[in-house]
């Protein structure tokens, strides 16, 4: 038996790549829930199209800040390769 999480905004940020990808290629946020649903059947399990609106946003944000926070990390490494 599938065990879902609770949360659901925990349970976008675990799955972001989808959404993100699909959101981009969606031309409306109802027209991504639904692609969605069909992608990942447990999204809506765990919420709702208007939670998934309100949360959305947010989650672009941390996605844009995780993959800065990406590229510096192997910007380092290759620094510290050099160094060594």
């Amino acid at each position: 038996m599938l065990k879902l999480q609770s949360d659901p905004f925990q349970y976008m940020v675990e799955h972001r790549k989808i959404i993100i990808e699909i959101l981009d290629q969606s031309s409306t946020l109802k027209n991504a829930w639904n692609m969605l649903v069909e992608s990942l059947p447990a999204i809506g399990e765990v919420t709702k199209f208007n939670t998934f609106k309100g949360y959305v946003r947010i989650l672009k944000v941390i996605d844009g800040q995780l993959s800065e926070l990406t590229s510096e990390n192997i910007s380092i490494r290759k620094e510290l390769g050099k160094v060594r």
